[in-house]
């Protein structure tokens, strides 16, 4: 798996390349690094049409390269030591996206399938745990 980077792109373009590859998970951009099994300040996060260059000296034409065994932890480095992004990966939980913060050491394979299970179970109907029928 690769995401191709070029100086002149948008974040919103590697969000889609991402995105492509894990149906379940997103990345986002921030202006500050967090740390490991840290989350990310949502006022710190980059606009999807903010142009690579403007946020980083270190953007180069490159690609980025990565495989579903990768950690979170490994892939969101990558993007620092390489390109002097810092990416957040979120899995999607039901409706929302979550910060994989605390499962850093988790593969993306693995946080795409917990977040494609999280999701499968969103759309279950609600049960009222107080109705006896359910539990007779």
């Amino acid at each position: 798996m690769k995401i191709e980077v070029y100086t002149n792109m948008a974040i919103k373009d590697l969000k889609k390349q991402f995105h492509d590859y894990f149906e379940f998970l997103k990345i986002e951009f921030f202006s500050k690094k967090h740390g490991y099994e840290e989350s990310s300040n949502k006022k710190n996060i980059y606009e999807a049409n903010t142009l690579l260059k403007s946020i980083s000296s270190k953007i180069k034409d490159t690609v980025i390269e990565f495989d579903e065994h990768t950690t979170v932890q490994a892939f969101e480095k990558k993007f620092y030591d390489t390109l002097g992004l810092n990416v957040q990966v979120f899995r999607k939980s039901g409706q929302v996206y979550i910060e994989t913060s605390l499962t850093d050491a988790w593969t993306l394979s693995h946080q795409n399938s917990e977040g494609k299970l999280l999701s499968e179970l969103d759309v279950i109907e609600p049960t009222n745990a107080l109705d006896k029928d359910i539990w007779e």
